[in-house]
């Protein structure tokens, strides 16, 4: 899966989340003059998200330059 792909799932859960912290302001009644709940749960989901991986790939761990892989173990002092 992409990255594109991922930040859009990503996107879609936190959106499920905001609406749902909705919902769930509503049912129980709860008037606030922001959207406290659906902020708390969307900063959950956005939490629980952070490290996401549904594929594999390198994860942006690998360092080029000029378009040569550079071994960092190579460098470290």
């Amino acid at each position: 899966m992409s990255r594109e792909s991922e930040a859009f799932l990503r996107f879609v859960v936190i959106c499920a989340a905001w609406a749902a912290g909705q919902v769930l302001e509503y049912a129980f009644g709860v008037v606030l003059p922001l959207p406290v709940v659906p902020a708390i749960f969307a900063v959950a989901a956005y939490m629980a998200t952070r490290d996401i991986r549904v594929g594999g790939g390198g994860g942006g761990g690998d360092t080029y330059w000029r378009g040569q892989r550079i071994d960092r173990d190579r460098w470290r002092h």
